[in-house]
């Protein structure tokens, strides 16, 4: 039973507020309890009378909803759905007058299930009276939270003049409204960077929230309004042993933290700017190593500390600036520049970017981690190379450029130079395989790869020595050109090579080969 009342967010008790059980405990107000006895202790902020279809719509929680029972249905799924809308907008209790239709045995053992209280009211008790008793019972309580909410904004002077940075402005609000607050994005990230982590059993709760009914276990989801179209939530869940100070002083949160991400996101775009303009000095050598390295530690890189390039190729709008703020949340220090592709700038730590790019729409190419400033062109090339890789992958794939790809340095970056390298030298070979169903290209890698010796190039082609040299002088005879000669050699070498930058390594796609 404990359990049900807490996954539908029961007010806690001890609020300062007047309880169910009190109201009933005054024999003027003619109150009986029908069910629901376990909730007695739910404190009552407020009273409210409705014969709404859907009356929860129109509650922020912890009234006392008081009806004829006109808009009650008459069917007990219908009756328990009522209830439960209630409960999930964590509304105190329900008083029904003596109109309403015959309440279901279904409705009553779910009352009692999840400890909600359900009163009748008796004829000779008008509704105003309960009304009256729950406010006067209640002004000091009311008193309190209106202390609270000026209190609230008046955290916006010392922010103001820079006497809190965000993190201390939120402790601060977590004591004057008794909640622990999260400012998070949809998929439950802090933002800003150093926020605590909100609960994941709570993440899947922040697509379902309602801006009428915004409860959650344990407390509230608010969205955060945000231009440029992020998505952002304050989420304030019950303390214990604090005194909540309801959900419109969470609302009154939520705007500050609008105020908040507001200027984190001018502050973020601003770093952004100089980011770009840092990088594309870098990579067209306009920055001595003095000033490179004053550039990077304003943009929170370690010095000494290994940093790589990676290329990043995007697909649909925005993304590039879901990486920069994904990147900002997680506290990466980065540069991103956006040219033909996204380049970026990051440490070399193990998974920084895998952890951020999981789940976006994106292809990203990582050089070798580098300490000196000196080698920017051959990290982007290195990126570029590892990109083509990646993009044989399925989105949010990294590829990194590795220790056997180093022979390669001197190759052509453009990539469709290397395409065009590929096609002109093993092009023939190609066709003819696509032709015969063979696998001559394969054949030929296969060679390469043990330094052109036949009898391990036989075993790990599971031919024998005789067959290898026959499928060779095929190789030659298709491409007209010689295995003995150095010039050929070493442009079969290169070919193969650029096949392997492009991420379209015979090896990987070879058939079963035809003599």
């Amino acid at each position: 039973m404990a359990q049900d009342r807490t996954l539908l967010g029961e007010p806690r008790s001890g609020s300062g507020s007047l309880a169910i059980g009190e109201l009933v405990a005054t024999p003027h107000l003619g109150l009986t309890l029908a069910a629901g006895e376990d909730g007695l202790d739910r404190p009552v902020s407020w009273v409210h009378v409705s014969d709404l279809e859907d009356p929860a719509a129109w509650l922020d929680g912890g009234e006392l909803l008081i009806t004829n029972g006109l808009s009650l249905p008459l069917d007990p799924g219908g009756q328990v759905a009522f209830l439960s809308r209630l409960a999930e907008v964590r509304a105190a209790g329900l008083a029904i007058g003596v109109r309403n239709p015959p309440l279901t045995p279904e409705l009553l053992r779910r009352a009692n299930e999840i400890g909600f209280p359900i009163l009748r009211i008796a004829r000779e008790t008008p509704f105003l009276a309960v009304s009256r008793f729950v406010a006067a019972a209640n002004q000091d309580a009311a008193h309190r939270r209106l202390l609270t909410h000026v209190r609230i904004f008046d955290t916006l002077r010392p922010r103001a003049t820079d006497e809190l940075d965000p993190i201390e402005l939120f402790r601060h609000l977590e004591e004057l409204t008794g909640y622990s607050l999260f400012v998070v994005g949809a998929s439950g990230r802090p933002l800003p960077h150093g926020m605590p982590v909100l609960p994941e059993h709570l993440v899947e709760h922040l697509g379902q929230v309602a801006d009428r009914t915004p409860a959650i276990p344990g407390g509230y989801a608010v969205r955060v309004p945000v231009r440029g179209g992020t998505e952002a939530f304050l989420v304030a869940l019950e303390r214990r042993g604090a005194e909540p100070a309801g959900l419109g002083a969470v609302r009154h949160v939520a705007t500050i933290a609008a105020l908040e991400l507001a200027s984190l996101l001018r502050d973020r775009e601003s770093e952004r700017r100089r980011g770009a303009e840092t990088l594309a000095e870098l990579l067209a050598g306009r920055l001595g190593p003095t000033e490179a390295e004053r550039r990077l530690s304003d943009a929170g890189f370690e010095p000494q500390t290994p940093i790589a390039i990676a290329a990043v190729r995007t697909r649909g709008p925005g993304v590039d600036g879901q990486l920069h703020h994904r990147l900002c949340d997680s506290g990466t220090p980065h540069l991103i520049l956006v040219q033909d592709e996204t380049l970026l700038v990051v440490p070399t730590e193990p998974d920084v970017l895998a952890s951020v790019v999981h789940d976006l729409p994106v292809h990203v190419g990582q050089s070798e981690g580098r300490t000196g400033l000196a080698e920017w062109a051959t990290a982007r090339k290195e990126a570029t190379w590892a990109l083509q890789r990646s993009l044989a992958g399925p989105p949010g794939h990294v590829a990194r450029f590795s220790d056997a790809d180093a022979a390669v340095h001197w190759m052509p970056t453009d990539i469709t130079a290397l395409r065009e390298l590929a096609a002109r030298v093993l092009g023939p070979l190609r066709a003819y395989d696509d032709e015969h169903s063979s696998s001559m290209l394969h054949t030929l890698n296969v060679f390469f790869h043990n330094e052109r010796r036949l009898a391990p190039s036989a075993e790990a082609l599971f031919v024998h020595k005789h067959t290898l040299s026959y499928r060779l002088r095929r190789v030659e005879e298709i491409t007209g050109r010689s295995l003995s000669r150095m010039q050929d050699l070493t442009d079969f070498w290169l070919a193969l090579r650029a096949l392997e930058v492009l991420g379209e390594s015979p090896t990987d796609h070879a058939a079963p080969a035809k003599d």
